[in-house]
C-alpha cells in the first residue's frame, strides 16, 4: 500500500467518524427559559391518572377540568386530603370516550384573613401589580395557581406519555415532478436565501426573505409520518384559493380532518389578532391591557351567535359599548336593548350579592331590595306619563290607584270583640292637631293625632312612632257603630217623648171638652219645651259622666 492511498484511506476514516458524530443527538439548552414550576405531577396507569400535588403552601381544593371528544366537559373538586385522580370509566362504570383529552388543574387558595382584606383591597384599587407584591411580601403563596396538559385514550385504556418520541420515518413523498428528483442523504445547508417554486427565477430579488414559494398554488405540507399511537394529523400553510375568483387569503388547514381552523383574508386590517409577550389577545390593538381587549373606532361589540347546527332555536345576543352606552342587545328578539349602563355610571349602581339581596347605590344591601341615595326615590309610571306610585326621600307614598292591605281572616288570630262605647269616649278624649312633616313645606298641612297619644289610647301597631292606617280606620268603624247605637238610643227617646206629648195633649183637649176650659197653645208649648230641655240635660250629664270617668286602657269586652 502506498502513501497516497493509505492517506485516502485515513481521510475517508475521519470523515465517517465525524458523519457518525453528527448523527448523535445533542441536547440544547436555551439560556434564560426556565420551566414553570409543576402545580402537580402526572401519573398515568392504564386505568388511572392521578396527580400528586408538588405545592408546599395550604389550599382548599384542587379543581380539575377536563374537556374531551364529542364537546365532553368534566370538573370535580378534590380536598387536600385527597389527590385529583380521573378513571378511565366514569361513575357508572361507561368507558370513557377514546380521543385526546385536556385537562386544567387549578388551587383553590386557604387564604388568611390578612390575605383576604389584602385581596378585597386590591380589588377595589385595581391595582395590576397587587398580586405580585403580595406574593413579594409572602401574604400570598407563590406561584403557580394553575397547569394544563394533555392526555390520551385508546382502545379504553390512558396512554402512558414516552420518554422519548421514536418516529418512523419515510422517503416515499409520491408525486410526480417535471424535473428529477435530488435526493440529499445528508443535512442540506443554504448559505443564502432559497427559492421553491416552479416560477422561482435566475437571479431571484429576495429583498429580506430567507425562504420563498413561488408559483401559482403555493402552500407548505407538514406531512406527518408517525405511526402507532405518535400524533399524526397533517397540516397545510395556504396562501389563496386555487379556483378563478377565488378568496385571497391565508389559512391553517387540518388536511387529515378537512377542516380549516384559521384564516385570514386579504385587507385584514393590521392588528387584527395579536398576542403580546405575557399572553394578552389584542383585537384592533398590538397593546392589549387586558386578557382579551377589543378595540374598534365605532362600538366595539361582542356577539353571542346560537345556530340551528345543534338543533336549538336560533338566538343572537350582542354585547358592545361606545361613548353613550355599555349594552346587551337582543338582535333575534327584534333589536331591543333590555339592559344599558351610560358612562359615569356611580359605584355600585346596581349590585347583586351572593345572598340573592339587591343594592341600588350601595355594594351592601340590607335588605332582598335596598335603595341608597341622598335623596332615594321610587317612580312607577306608564306609557301616558301617568304617575301610579311614587315613594320620596321623606316617605310619602303618592299613590295612583287603591291601597289594599291584608285583612283576611286566614291570616289572623287572637280574634276578640271589642266595646265599642269605651273606643268612642277614647276617641272623644284623643288631642287632634293640624300640622306638617319637618321635611315638608309649612303650608302642607295635615290633621290627625299624635302616634303617642294614639298609642298610649288604644295599644295598637308596633310602636308609639307610627299609626298603621288598618288600626286607625278600625278604631273609626268602632267609634262609627258605637255613635250608631247612641243615635238608635236618643231615637227611642225621642220616640218616646213625641208619644208622651201627644198623650198630654190629648189629655188636655179632654180635660178641656169636660171643664169647658180652654188653655192657651203658648202655656202648652212652654211646658213641652220645658219637658224636651229636662230630658236632655239629663242625657248631657249622663254623657259627661262617662267621659270624665277614669276609664281603664283596655277596652275590650271580657
Amino acid at each position: 500500500m502506498n502513501k497516497k492511498t493509505f492517506l485516502w484511506i485515513v481521510v475517508g476514516i475521519i470523515a465517517l467518524m465525524l458523519l457518525a458524530v453528527s448523527r448523535v443527538p445533542t441536547a440544547v439548552s436555551q439560556v434564560g427559559v426556565t420551566e414553570p414550576p409543576a402545580l402537580a405531577k402526572m401519573e398515568i396507569v392504564p386505568a388511572k391518572i392521578t396527580w400528586s400535588p408538588a405545592i408546599d403552601y395550604p389550599y382548599d381544593e384542587l379543581i380539575l377540568s377536563i374537556t374531551g371528544p364529542d364537546s365532553l366537559v368534566w370538573e370535580e373538586a378534590f380536598s387536600p386530603q385527597t389527590w385529583p385522580s380521573l378513571e378511565v370509566t366514569d361513575s357508572q362504570g361507561v368507558p370513557r370516550p377514546d380521543g385526546s383529552y385536556t385537562y386544567t388543574l387549578r388551587v383553590h387558595l386557604l387564604l388568611s384573613p390578612e390575605a383576604g382584606a389584602a385581596l378585597q383591597a386590591a380589588r377595589e384599587t385595581g391595582d395590576p401589580q397587587a398580586i405580585a407584591n403580595l406574593q413579594a411580601a409572602s401574604i400570598l403563596p407563590p406561584a403557580p395557581y394553575a397547569q394544563t396538559g394533555s392526555f390520551v385514550i385508546q382502545n379504553g385504556t390512558f396512554l402512558a406519555q414516552p420518554a422519548q418520541d421514536a418516529r418512523e420515518t419515510s422517503d416515499d413523498h409520491g408525486g410526480d415532478n417535471h424535473l428529477d428528483d435530488v435526493v440529499y442523504y445528508e443535512n442540506l445547508i443554504v448559505v443564502g436565501d432559497e427559492c421553491v417554486g416552479a416560477d422561482c427565477v435566475n437571479g431571484e430579488v429576495f429583498n429580506y426573505t430567507t425562504l420563498k414559494l413561488k408559483e401559482n398554488n403555493v402552500g407548505l405540507t407538514f406531512y406527518d409520518t408517525s405511526a402507532g399511537t405518535f400524533p399524526g394529523v397533517d397540516w397545510q400553510l395556504t396562501a389563496n384559493e386555487s379556483t378563478s375568483g377565488g378568496l385571497n387569503k391565508f389559512s391553517i388547514e387540518d388536511l387529515t380532518n378537512a377542516k380549516i381552523p384559521f384564516t385570514i383574508l386579504a385587507n385584514a386590517p393590521s392588528n387584527a389578532f395579536y398576542v403580546d409577550a405575557s399572553g394578552r389577545v389584542g383585537m384592533g390593538t398590538a397593546t392589549p391591557y387586558v386578557e382579551l381587549h377589543l378595540a374598534s373606532g365605532d362600538t366595539p361589540t361582542v356577539r353571542l351567535d346560537q345556530t340551528t347546527s345543534s338543533g336549538w332555536p336560533a338566538q343572537v345576543w350582542d354585547i358592545g359599548g361606545n361613548e353613550q352606552q355599555f349594552f346587551i342587545r337582543d338582535v333575534t328578539g327584534g333589536l331591543t336593548w333590555p339592559f344599558r349602563i351610560q358612562p359615569g355610571t356611580p359605584s355600585n349602581a346596581l349590585t347583586l350579592r351572593a345572598d340573592g339581596t339587591v343594592g341600588i347605590g350601595t355594594w351592601g344591601p340590607a335588605a332582598t331590595l335596598h335603595v341608597y341615595n341622598a335623596a332615594p326615590t321610587i317612580l312607577v309610571s306608564r306609557p301616558d306619563g301617568k304617575t301610579t306610585l311614587s315613594l320620596d326621600s321623606s316617605g310619602n307614598l303618592l299613590l295612583g290607584g287603591l291601597l289594599t292591605e291584608a285583612s283576611d281572616i286566614n291570616v289572623k288570630e287572637n280574634l276578640r270583640p271589642v266595646d265599642s262605647g269605651q273606643i268612642l269616649d277614647l276617641v272623644a278624649g284623643l288631642p287632634i292637631y293640624t300640622w306638617n312633616y319637618r321635611e315638608d313645606q309649612a303650608d302642607t298641612a295635615h290633621v290627625g293625632p299624635m302616634a303617642q297619644d294614639f298609642y298610649a289610647a288604644f295599644a295598637l301597631g308596633a310602636d308609639d312612632k307610627h299609626i298603621a292606617s288598618l288600626d286607625a280606620n278600625g278604631v273609626a268603624l268602632a267609634s262609627v257603630q258605637a255613635l250608631h247605637s247612641q243615635i238608635k238610643d236618643q231615637q227611642t227617646q225621642i220616640s218616646q217623648l213625641e208619644q208622651q206629648n201627644a198623650d198630654l195633649e190629648a189629655r188636655l183637649s179632654r180635660l178641656e171638652a169636660s171643664a169647658g176650659l180652654r188653655i192657651p197653645m203658648r202655656v202648652l208649648y212652654a211646658s213641652l219645651a220645658v219637658a224636651v230641655l229636662a230630658l236632655s240635660m239629663v242625657a248631657v250629664l249622663t254623657w259627661r259622666t262617662r267621659t270624665h270617668a277614669k276609664l281603664h286602657p283596655f277596652w275590650i269586652k271580657p
